[in-house]
């Protein structure tokens, strides 16, 4: 069983192309492995519905393909903010940079109390807990083209 907070980024609305969850374990792939020299400990682990990386130590997520939606899971909710801003701004830049921004989706946020799924603007309005501590509203940024200053900026 996958433990952790989820977020979704839903596609059952739209479509979800071939291809485009294999190009966010890339985004994971390339991310994780920046810290994995002083850091990480965890190798990450890929199958083709499945994948689970450490970007940092502690900050452990696991990803799902399952009907049209990609499921997040932040082992520790500390991370939830950082975790929910990372994986924005890579669906962002591979919306920008692959689709032609012709991909759509919902994102959908863990209530940690009920452990309902509720969407992005009502999260953010109520500011969930911990998706939006103190108030945080970051907006995700996919401005950058060139991979390293992508990353960099995460």
């Amino acid at each position: 069983q996958i433990s952790g907070i989820r977020c979704v980024f839903d596609f059952t609305d739209t479509f979800l192309p071939p291809g485009v969850f294999e190009r966010v374990i890339s985004l994971c792939v390339a991310h994780a492995i920046k810290y994995r020299e002083t850091n990480s400990q965890q190798i990450p682990e890929m199958y083709s519905n499945f994948a689970s990386f450490e970007f940092d130590r502690g900050f452990s997520c696991t990803l799902l393909l399952e009907s049209g939606r990609i499921i997040i899971r932040i082992e520790n909710p500390e991370f939830s903010s950082k975790g929910l801003h990372i994986f924005q701004s890579m669906f962002l830049k591979l919306n920008a940079d692959v689709m032609g921004k012709g991909l759509s989706w919902k994102v959908l946020l863990e209530d940690l109390k009920t452990h309902i799924l509720v969407e992005h603007s009502e999260a953010q309005s109520r500011q969930l807990l911990p998706w939006f501590p103190n108030g945080e509203i970051t907006s995700p940024s996919a401005t950058m083209i060139n991979l390293e200053s992508f990353l960099d900026g995460l």
